[in-house]
């Protein structure tokens, strides 16, 4: 009797697409969490929603103002009735979480200088990501304020508060009325630049990497609206190249880091057959959701994910597993020495019937 290798079982547990990302996150350009928003919304816990939402929009009241919602578009529910309202629950979330304090890390000081040209969005992105991670950041802005294009958005006690909350506390200086006219003028162990639409370039946007947004000059990121991007992928750029920034301080290359990619194509499907209709929930005041009326409207999420397998075979749910976990359990068990550890997955192999079911549900 022959077994399967180490690849075989990670060919069977890698092709399972249990917990990829759904189409509403894929059509989001920040790659938000909407499922596990909308399970926190479920479950009242309003702050740990707005935890989530903070964690990947950087500036969640800015956000939630200016997004066009792209998440609705693709919402599975456009398939029978209406798109859950992401763009009011995510205001809803801003309005009630209890504490909207951003988180503060006891890091020890980087000395590394970050030089940042341009304070939109994309470029106070990256001072918060940095900044909050104890590297020293110089923002260099031009006019008289921060904040890019959002005067012409929102007024300015709408964003100049948010800008000033979320960089509380980070490592982070902004140098207002300070043009830059040549990168020479600066020293910066790493830069981005993010000047806005039409600005200042140095050369350098022709060349960029529209993954990691990594320039061909050594140690130099751009995004944002120089790239022609909408103000909530400003960020989402900005998100992206402090990642590819921190890689390039730490092992010196240019690439970028994948994971940190954006995704912009789901494999989540959803059978309209298998959820029911549902009015949409709609604020019954200006003011946007109470929390009863976010709640409500945070249960129409079908947090869309494949659980085909599971659905259909009692085994995943009894062991509480996935086929990534069996897979990998399963070959652990079976090349385990006993000296060193107990087979423990070994009652959880013995328990499949191989039926054959959930390759035949299985949509891979």
């Amino acid at each position: 009797m022959s077994y399967l290798d180490r690849k075989d079982y990670e060919t069977y547990g890698n092709a399972c697409i249990h917990g990829e990302k759904p189409p509403c996150v894929c059509g989001c350009p920040l790659n938000i969490d909407i499922p596990k928003i909308a399970e926190n919304l479920q479950g009242g816990r309003i702050s740990a929603a707005y935890r989530t939402f903070r964690d990947q929009a950087l500036f969640p009241a800015i956000v939630s103002r200016i997004c066009d919602a792209p998440c609705g578009g693709v919402c599975v529910r456009n398939d029978k009735d209406s798109p859950v309202e992401i763009k009011l629950l995510e205001q809803a979330i801003v309005a009630h979480t209890e504490n909207r304090e951003p988180n503060r890390f006891n890091l020890p000081a980087k000395n590394r200088k970050i030089a940042i040209i341009g304070g939109g969005l994309a470029g106070l992105s990256v001072a918060v990501f940095m900044g909050t991670k104890n590297y020293e950041v110089t923002v260099y802005e031009g006019a008289d304020q921060p904040g890019g294009r959002l005067r012409h958005m929102l007024a300015p006690e709408d964003y100049l508060a948010e800008i000033a909350l979320q960089l509380k506390y980070a490592n982070c200086t902004i140098e207002i009325n300070s043009p830059i006219k040549t990168l020479d003028d600066l020293t910066f162990d790493a830069a981005f630049i993010g000047t806005g639409a039409g600005g200042h370039d140095f050369g350098l946007a022709a060349g960029v990497d529209r993954k990691g947004f990594g320039t061909a000059r050594e140690g130099v990121f751009l995004g944002g609206a120089l790239l022609g991007a909408a103000p909530v992928e400003d960020i989402a750029q900005a998100f992206t190249a402090a990642y590819s920034m921190e890689k390039y301080l730490k092992i010196g290359k240019m690439d970028g880091i994948p994971e940190t990619f954006r995704v912009t194509e789901s494999v989540i499907t959803k059978d309209p057959e298998s959820y029911a209709e549902t009015g949409v929930v709609l604020p019954a005041a200006s003011e946007g959701y109470t929390k009863e009326e976010a709640t409500a409207e945070a249960n129409r999420c079908l947090k869309c994910d494949c659980t085909l397998c599971s659905d259909a075979c009692q085994l995943f749910g009894f062991f509480d597993r996935m086929p990534a976990q069996i897979s990998q359990e399963a070959f652990s068990s079976l090349h385990t020495k006993k000296s060193l550890t107990k087979q423990n997955a070994m009652h959880q192999v013995a328990s499949c019937t191989l039926c054959g079911l959930c390759g035949k549900v299985c949509p891979k």
